[in-house]
Formats: C-alpha cells, sequence, structure tokens
C-alpha cells in the first residue's frame, strides 16, 4: 500500500479497499455495507460513519495503532 507522509483514516481505508483485490461490490457485499455508500466514499464523494468505518476497517484488517509514548526523563530533585 502506498503511504503519503501525512495520512488521513479515511485515505488509508479507501486505499485498503483498493488494494484489497475485490471489487467495491465484494467487499460492500462481505463487509455488510451499502455498495452504493461504499463506491461514493472510495470515489472520495461522502466520508463513512464511524460505525461504517469501523466494519470497514475490520474486514479488510485494518488497526489503528497508538503512538509509543516517550518516558519521561527521572524527574530532578531541586537540592
Amino acid at each position: 500500500m502506498h503511504m503519503s507522509k501525512k495520512q488521513t483514516i479515511s485515505s488509508v481505508l479507501r486505499q485498503a479497499v483498493k488494494d484489497s483485490g475485490k471489487t467495491v461490490y465484494a467487499v460492500a457485499s462481505e463487509a455488510g455495507l451499502s455498495y452504493d455508500n461504499l463506491m461514493r466514499f472510495v470515489a472520495g464523494d461522502r466520508e463513512l460513519l464511524q460505525r461504517e468505518s469501523d466494519l470497514l476497517a475490520d474486514y479488510l484488517g485494518c488497526r489503528l495503532i497508538p503512538p509509543k509514548v516517550k518516558q519521561a526523563d527521572e524527574p530532578r530533585v531541586a537540592r
């Protein structure tokens, strides 16, 4: 999957649908989504509802990975 520096969840899902090797109809049907809504989403004409995004991400195996939290330096004690 081609990734740009700044990605949105929507752009990742759109690309994952395109990279799935399946038709939009097959993805929509197998993921439990409306074909019309998914087709318009992939074309960039609409956004998905959160429930739709969750279903699509689950079907495509996409996962959000939280950024690693940097450990703060040990607190310094004033002397």
